[in-house]
């Protein structure tokens, strides 16, 4: 998600190539610890990154620096 931006839960599941139901549970795993959020728009449920978290950010700058982003 951080180098492709917010994205509903049967994108990321597609892109990651794994169950609808795990991609969810991943979700808020992630949700819980902050470093994603997520928004509604509509019925349409989406997450993403949030930057205001310190560890995205360290995570984010790991990233960089190994070329991935």
């Amino acid at each position: 998600m951080i180098k492709h931006g917010s994205a509903n839960i049967t994108a990321i599941a597609k892109k990651l190539d794994i169950h609808h139901q795990n991609a969810k549970e991943h979700l808020e795993v992630l949700e819980k610890y902050g470093i994603v959020k997520k928004k509604r728009y509509g019925k349409a449920l989406v997450y993403e990154v949030n930057y205001g978290n310190p560890f995205t950010l360290a995570i984010k700058r790991f990233l960089e620096e190994l070329g991935e982003i």
